[in-house]
């Protein structure tokens, strides 16, 4: 905790662009790039899809 009366001001600087992933709450879509893969996200157990 700071006892300072001044702004605080914060960078973060970094290269890991690879994946963005944009939400759309008024159609509960979801976007990743850069894949560009656009879907609808479920709830889902851990083990859904396994054998």
């Amino acid at each position: 905790m700071s006892d300072s009366e001044g702004d605080l001001i914060f960078y973060v600087i970094s290269n890991n662009t690879e994946v963005e992933i944009a939400e759309y709450p008024d159609t509960g879509k979801i976007l990743i790039l850069p894949q560009r893969k656009l879907g609808i996200m479920s709830e889902a157990d851990y083990y859904d899809g396994e054998e």
